[in-house]
């Protein structure tokens, strides 16, 4: 699964030894010793190159904890400051920062608008290869939640700087995060960003509320796009473009030397859709934080996006 061993992670600070891991993890949590011991239970078999597997947990496996505790206390006090250990486990949902740290590692470079598809599609493979098994219908629906959460992440950590807090943000509060998940301040109104992970489907006109949106997606299929009729749904509920990828998420792709944005371009030939400022309306995943930083270079009262 690992693009590097158990030396290369621990090198890199990716998997703590026992005597550092106990010695960073906090006096004042809850049932300290037994979250060292199931450290030490993951680090042995990490250490001897084997896959730990999570099915092999069950309820009292220690001390008056349910299974489902125990896969909480990995996911939220070890995978944190060990994320290599991921390379090491098997069937088990890890939380979506810990995945992207991991990943970070193995891939040895940081995320960028460049290489964003890319950790995608690192993300996805190893998601696939961590499972050994057929999923539970519950488990199905923790990895739809999960795939979703990386796909807003990874922009956020593509977005780096950019992401301000001021100019450029992440929503996080209820009420409005079903406008968008970042809203860039311009004028005459607002960005929105709605970020989804393989497939459009429905679920991106559901975002629109007749703001002025941007779709942003690391979608695998170029046929939900490939429509003049879904191009003017789109604009009808306020998007001014979406963002596909530029480079392979799909194993089909990469055996054809393809990708999603490519295949749409394609197929528009010199008849592209255009937004209802006459740019780009279907534009590649790789230009996108280009795009932002020419509004964030102005001030708030020249940031128009008319001509966007």
């Amino acid at each position: 699964m690992a693009h590097q061993n158990f030396e290369d992670y621990q090198e890199a600070g990716a998997i703590l030894g026992l005597d550092d891991f106990n010695d960073k993890l906090s006096n004042k949590i809850g049932n300290r010793e037994v979250v060292i011991k199931q450290y030490e239970a993951l680090f042995s078999v990490a250490l001897m190159g084997g896959r730990y597997n999570c099915d092999s947990i069950i309820d009292a496996t220690y001390p008056s904890a349910t299974r489902a505790e125990v896969l909480k206390r990995i996911n939220e006090r070890i995978l944190p400051k060990s994320p290599g250990l991921l390379a090491f486990m098997s069937n088990f949902h890890p939380s979506a920062d810990s995945q992207i740290k991991e990943a970070v590692h193995a891939l040895g470079e940081p995320i960028t608008f460049a290489n964003i598809s890319g950790f995608k599609s690192y993300l996805r493979d190893t998601n696939k290869q961590r499972w050994t098994r057929d999923l539970e219908d519950d488990e199905k629906q923790g990895s739809v939640s999960i795939l979703g959460s990386i796909s807003e992440k990874l922009l956020a950590k593509a977005l780096g700087e950019l992401v301000d807090e001021g100019n450029l943000f992440q929503t996080t509060r209820d009420d409005v995060k079903s406008y968008g998940d970042f809203v860039l301040l311009c004028l005459p109104n607002n960005l929105w960003f709605s970020v989804k992970s393989g497939f459009a489907r429905e679920r991106l006109l559901a975002s629109g509320f007749a703001n002025d949106l941007i779709g942003v997606g690391f979608f695998q299929d170029p046929d939900e796009f490939k429509s003049l009729n879904k191009v003017r749904n789109f604009k009808k509920v306020g998007f001014l473009s979406i963002y596909l990828p530029d480079v392979p998420v799909t194993v089909k792709q990469e055996l054809e030397g393809a990708s999603t944005y490519q295949e749409v371009k394609d197929y528009y030939g010199n008849e592209a859709p255009q937004n209802i400022n006459g740019s780009k309306f279907y534009r590649p995943l790789s230009e996108l934080g280009t795009d932002i930083s020419s509004l964030l270079d102005l001030p708030i009262k020249k940031r128009s996006i008319i001509d966007f």
